[in-house]
């Protein structure tokens, strides 16, 4: 909650500086509902943005495993297939203990990134506001990501089972790097 309430208000923050509209919403983690009606509730109390229902999660974060399974059965891979490395990197947010966000505009523009990049980016705005007000605030900010070394791992990818279909190779779809693969047992249970 204390990563939201940090982001939400720099980001805000920026936005007010730049003079621009900004909508956000919380979407949660595919498999944690009690933690997800936990944070809506405080997010709705304090007003920090909108939030998604657990039906609209689940959906959201099924689609985007839907569509990386039918990627990887057609051969596609991170390296030829543009769809298949962006949906990687949203399924590894969802593996990530950190937050994460995803900035657009009605006219296509897009940038996302880590939780931890995106609020130290958001924190450092006035590195990059003379950029901002001459690009725009998305071609700014995606500048000024891609310029921020992560100082560990930048993600992590978690595949529920799949019928012993694992890939041989996975590419960091932040970085581009080969991951290590492991075998995670988790329990289900919230």
């Amino acid at each position: 909650m204390e990563w939201i309430e940090s982001f939400t208000t720099a980001t805000k923050r920026v936005a007010k500086a730049l003079d621009i509209g900004i909508e956000m919403v919380y979407v949660g983690k595919k498999n944690a509902k009690e933690e997800h009606k936990k944070i809506t509730g405080l997010i709705k109390e304090k007003e920090l943005s909108h939030t998604w229902e657990d039906d609209n999660v689940w959906f959201f974060w099924n689609q985007l495993e839907s569509m990386l399974y039918w990627k990887t059965q057609h051969g596609k891979t991170i390296e030829n297939d543009v769809i298949k490395q962006e949906v990687m990197k949203m399924l590894g947010y969802d593996s990530s203990k950190n937050g994460w966000a995803v900035f657009y505009t009605g006219s296509g523009e897009l940038v996302k990134a880590n939780g931890e990049k995106v609020l130290s980016t958001m924190h450092s705005f006035e590195e990059w506001e003379k950029l901002a007000k001459q690009m725009g605030f998305i071609p700014a900010l995606r500048e000024k990501l891609e310029r921020v070394i992560p100082h560990h791992y930048c993600a992590r990818l978690i595949l529920p089972g799949n019928g012993g279909r694992i890939p041989e190779r996975v590419q960091c779809a932040e970085c581009g790097r080969p991951m290590e693969l492991n075998f995670l047992y988790r329990c289900g249970a919230e």
